[in-house]
């Protein structure tokens, strides 16, 4: 086939119309790569008009409002833009700003011509049946001298929101003789301009700090009461940095971002030194007399031996609360709480013949010394790892299965090479020693 000049110039073009798709498709990719990288959550902004990015960092689910007395959902009014009823940040000086009755009103019993209604200004469609539709300033003697006085001031146009001239009005004016004329059975609409606060951007994927909290939360140490005894002063006298505590934003779509128990235990409980602890570990003292301190978890099912797993999956999670002691005298049988066994616990792999091999006088499950193990699976465990003696709960040889957390190495005092002691520690320092006591007590249980 024989290619004329034009052809080969078209195909020419067709080529270089390719590469220049492409190069538009890769150079913002580039581009990111090469400049600092751009947050895929936009600061908030609360200056601005409120829009749903302003939102979506705290509140993904914006359906139904949770407030007493009203029955209200922003999935009802997606048709309405944000500021159209939020004219400014709803969030400020530690609470939140609800939207004035006048706003709701600027559509609900809005009469549009032959259609009707905009929205329903029927009372009871958007209060509950708790809600007291009586302003609080609507006292006793209020339909006197006092309603009038508010009236001359700021005229009759508010009223209308909620009452009806001829029966709520009129009727009464007629009874007292007032000589007044009929009042206007009409409410107009008009919204108040409400002032927006200075600017003030706060970063959801920044680091925690002050400035992302004292926008919405003036005061630091205003705790909800019932779960903690807690300050933050206390902490930042300490010169801690936010950061330590919480290492992302306080607020997500899913919640507040609360820090765990775990983490409060890389102070408290820790020694430092002939100085005593870093911070107290008391139960008393972070959590008041009303809190209940067992765990929703711990259910008597749990308690009585479903705590098994979730034990070998993490020693720690157990040494936030219980000491070593606690463990072995309701796994030797010597507890006499109600949840404890009155016989020691015998592992499920040690009731397997292969496992006890030739020795038919364990001492796990005789109390009793015995001699030297020479078959079986037994045999090898014992000889590089860790078992209990029924009677006092102290170690015969060996080590504990490793934990990915942390892993403590030490040398004799004559040299010889270090061996690996794992303390299953979490990533908190206190609960090495408490930790370590407890792993003790599960060894039979971790065995690999």
């Amino acid at each position: 086939m024989r290619i004329t000049t034009d052809n080969l110039r078209v195909r020419l073009w067709g080529v270089v119309a390719v590469l220049l798709a492409a190069a538009l498709l890769i150079a913002p990719a580039v581009a990111r790569a090469a400049g600092p990288e751009i947050p895929s959550v936009p600061p908030i902004d609360t200056g601005k008009n409120v829009q749903p990015s302003q939102c979506a960092p705290c509140h993904l689910d914006l359906g139904t409002v949770n407030r007493p007395g009203l029955i209200f959902s922003h999935g009802n009014h997606l048709m309405v833009s944000c500021d159209g009823c939020h004219a400014r940040m709803p969030h400020q000086n530690g609470g939140t700003e609800s939207v004035p009755m006048e706003v709701c009103y600027a559509c609900h019993g809005v009469q549009h011509g032959p259609q009707g209604e905009l929205a329903t200004s029927a009372c009871r469609k958007c209060h509950s049946p708790s809600f007291k539709l009586t302003p609080a300033d609507h006292t006793k003697g209020y339909a006197g001298k006092p309603h009038a006085l508010a009236v001359k001031s700021t005229g009759i146009n508010g009223c209308m929101m909620c009452h009806t001239a001829a029966k709520d009005c009129d009727a009464c004016h007629e009874k007292m003789n007032l000589g007044l004329p009929k009042m206007p059975d009409t409410y107009a609409s008009i919204v108040t301009e409400r002032p927006r606060p200075p600017s003030v951007k706060i970063y959801p994927e920044g680091p925690t700090t002050m400035a992302q909290c004292s926008y919405c939360h003036p005061d630091l140490d205003k705790i909800a009461p019932g779960r903690l005894v807690f300050a933050h002063s206390a902490h930042l006298q300490r010169n801690y940095k936010c950061t330590v505590c919480h290492p992302r934003f306080g607020h997500s779509e899913n919640g507040v971002n609360r820090p765990d128990m775990m983490s409060c235990y890389r102070c408290h409980g820790m020694s430092h030194g002939t100085q005593g602890l870093v911070a107290g570990d008391a139960c008393a003292k972070c959590h008041p007399k009303s809190f209940n301190l067992i765990p929703a978890n711990h259910t008597p099912a749990f308690k009585k031996g479903k705590h098994g797993p979730r034990a070998n999956k993490d020693l720690s999670y157990c040494g936030m609360c219980h000491n070593s002691e606690f463990c072995v005298t309701c796994h030797t049988g010597k507890s006499t709480t109600p949840n404890a066994s009155p016989t020691p616990v015998i592992p499920v792999g040690h009731t397997d013949p292969s496992w006890l091999g030739g020795m038919a006088s364990c001492s796990w499950r005789r109390r009793a010394r015995a001699a030297p193990v020479t078959t079986g699976r037994h045999a090898s465990a014992v000889t590089r790892r860790r078992c209990l003696t029924p009677r006092t709960g102290s170690q015969i040889t060996g080590r504990l299965r490793e934990s990915p957390r942390a892993t403590a190495t030490s040398a004799t005092s004559t040299g010889q090479s270090a061996r690996t002691a794992t303390t299953t520690l979490s990533r908190t320092a206190p609960l090495r020693k408490r930790t370590a006591g407890v792993a003790q007590a599960f060894t039979a249980a971790t065995w690999r």
